[in-house]
């Protein structure tokens, strides 16, 4: 049996043992590999989550996120440039824009400046999502 299976077989234990319901999140390769058991695929229905738009909800969501990021300073994450900045090297997506912020506060950290410009969202070393497949490592 191999670990995809395992895995498959432990969330069905689990979701049986306990009534609990569990939601699963992933990229369509997770989607694919639930689909392969027929057990699983009724269990999950598929809901895709759509990309960001570069409005006011995503600047909450931006400003949400900047109230966890442990910076002494205010990096205004929901200032329209700034905010267009992340929404563009992220391409709306939830997860790379979560990431995103997470390496500019860690840089931010690393570099004392303890705040998020727009100057370090533009230098920041970051592969767009439409770009990893062609990304050849270093």
């Amino acid at each position: 049996m191999n670990r995809q299976q395992e895995f498959r077989n432990a969330l069905k234990s689990l979701g049986n043992e306990t009534k609990v319901v569990i939601v699963a999140a992933g990229i369509e390769d997770a989607y694919n590999a639930f689909n392969t058991d027929p057990q699983m695929s009724i269990r999950f229905t598929p809901e895709e989550l759509p990309i960001w738009k570069a409005s006011n909800d995503f600047g909450i969501l931006l400003a949400t996120l900047e109230l966890r990021i442990p910076l002494k300073l205010p990096s205004n994450l929901k200032e329209p440039q700034i905010m267009l900045a992340i929404h563009n090297r992220s391409e709306g997506t939830l997860g790379d824009m979560c990431d995103l912020v997470k390496e500019l506060a860690l840089e931010a950290i690393r570099s004392i400046a303890e705040q998020i410009t727009l100057e370090s969202i533009i230098s920041l070393r970051w592969v767009p999502p439409s770009k990893r497949k062609q990304h050849k490592r270093l």
